[in-house]
């Protein structure tokens, strides 16, 4: 984890949250949206079934970012469906890639908990 950039692995096994943190040089990021797009789709790729969101542009403590979701079914034998939640946050030397998940019937409930993960993000 740590070649790709992760710099925080975290799981709430009572909230049924998951979440990975990675940081990415900007300068190695020519276009943010299309980014995301790349994103999105290799998260696609790991799962079965999946469906994926628009991405939406927003802004998190006054940073630009980008933010989609992809659920689909987890590979193998157990077929769990699980919900992703992907930040992109832009920095002026760093790009922040939360990748927040949890169960897809329990996505709904813990929207907010997940969204609220990406405002605690600072320092790019």
């Amino acid at each position: 984890m740590v070649a790709y950039g992760t710099i925080l692995h975290a799981v709430n096994r009572t909230k049924d949250i998951g979440l990975f943190l990675i940081a990415v040089n900007r300068e190695q990021i020519t276009d943010l949206m299309e980014y995301a797009s790349s994103k999105r789709a290799d998260q696609a790729s790991r799962l079965d079934n999946s469906v994926q969101s628009e991405i939406m542009q927003l802004e998190v403590h006054g940073k630009h970012a980008f933010r989609f979701d992809v659920t689909g079914n987890l590979k193998g034998s157990n077929k769990m469906s699980i919900t992703y939640r992907h930040t992109l946050m832009e920095g002026d030397k760093e790009v922040a890639h939360l990748s927040a998940w949890t169960s897809s019937t329990n996505f709904d409930k813990q929207k907010e908990a997940i969204n609220s993960l990406s405002e605690d993000i600072d320092g790019l």
